[in-house]
Formats: C-alpha cells, structure tokens, sequence
C-alpha cells in the first residue's frame, strides 16, 4: 500500500520560484459551458470583413474570432438542412 500524502503550508519544501496567480485567472464557467470542439485553421480573409467583425465585437462585448465562428457555424448549419 502506499505512502499516504502529506499537505503542508510550509513552502520551504518547494524549491525554485513561486509565481502568485490572480483568483480570476480562469474564464466563468459559463464560457466552458459553451466550449465546443474546434478544428484550428488559416483562412484569408479582406481586411474590411476583419474590421466589420472587429466593430462587431466592439459593441457586443464578444472576440471578433468568435462572432465570425458563430457565422460560419450558422451558414453550415443551414447549407446542412438546405441540403437534406
């Protein structure tokens, strides 16, 4: 059987350096409720779409990379019905 654990306070065990992490380092857990599997691509794109997405993102408060997935994820979503 093995040695049980043993949980200390004392940080004179540790060595190197130690690093203070922020609570809030983490998203809410909403984000990870959301969290879908993602295929991770290079896509060339105008730079008036970037910036229309951009401005987007501005005024809702979302990452533009985001609102444009959500465009695509839409379109294929209904190409798949239309297609049925």
């Amino acid at each position: 059987m093995k040695k049980p654990i043993k949980y200390t306070d004392d940080f004179g065990e540790m060595s190197g350096r130690l690093i203070v992490v922020k609570d809030d380092f983490l998203p809410p857990p909403e984000v990870f409720a959301k969290a879908v599997r993602k295929v991770k691509i290079t896509l060339n794109v105008s730079p008036s779409s970037v910036a229309q997405f951009k401005r987007a993102a501005d005024r809702t408060g979302n990452k533009y990379q985001t609102l444009m997935r959500q465009v695509l994820d839409t379109y294929a979503e209904r190409l798949e019905k239309s297609t049925r």
